[in-house]
């Protein structure tokens, strides 16, 4: 995994992003991190993260973390496990979310908030054999990732994110009670969803559904 931040961006984050903290500071310290093993740099990150978090009063701090990044680090899972993490495992219907990003793909436009006031109007065909690929893919990888989280020891949830959608108080009450902190009313934010009519945005809606029933899935 690749990052690119100026060091100006530092002042930007709370807590930075590893690979800009790792590669901040004086000359020495940046020269101990890069000589240093990377579970030792880790662990100095999180205990850093928790340092702040406790200055700050925050009862709880999460970040995400994706499936591959264990693959490219592989200390961090051990370092997550001593450091008692818990995981929330976020899940979104498999084809709808296989959809979304093959629509964003032909969009070009993968995030609402990277245009303001963006609207797109237009249906787009799905590659149908394209489509059925990624689904199973993707639903292998869930597989894999749930798995991975029983046999490592992690204590987990998982959430959809169609619950998310359907009532968001009662998403985050269950996250809250999983991680053991008080439970608030989360201010409004600006998420909107991308694809509001899949019948409309995809142009062969009926193939692509037929698709998805034989596969034994729901498309939600």
């Amino acid at each position: 995994m690749k990052f690119e931040f100026e060091k100006k961006d530092y002042k930007k984050y709370l807590i930075p992003p590893y690979e800009l903290w790792k590669n901040t500071g004086n000359v020495y310290s940046v020269l101990l991190r890069k000589i240093s093993n990377e579970a030792v740099n880790i662990e100095k990150y999180l205990n850093h993260a928790e340092k702040i978090m406790a200055e700050n009063s925050v009862n709880a701090f999460c970040f995400k973390l994706l499936s591959h990044n264990f693959d490219e680090i592989p200390a961090l899972k051990k370092q997550l496990l001593k450091s008692s993490f818990k995981t929330v495992y976020l899940t979104r219907n498999v084809p709808r979310q296989v959809i979304s990003g093959m629509v964003a793909k032909l969009r070009g436009i993968y995030n609402m908030h990277e245009r303001e006031g963006y609207s797109d109007n237009a249906s787009y065909v799905i590659d149908v054999d394209e489509f059925k690929s990624l689904v199973k893919w993707e639903t292998k990888a869930v597989a894999n990732d749930i798995a991975m989280l029983e046999s490592s020891g992690f204590e987990f949830i998982q959430v959809r994110y169609e619950d998310f959608v359907h009532n968001p108080d009662a998403f985050f009450a269950n996250i809250f009670s999983f991680i053991n902190i008080p439970q608030e009313i989360l201010p409004d934010s600006s998420f909107s969803i991308m694809i509001k009519d899949l019948s409309k945005v995809v142009k062969n809606y009926d193939e692509v559904y037929s698709c998805v029933d034989k596969l034994g899935l729901e498309l939600l």
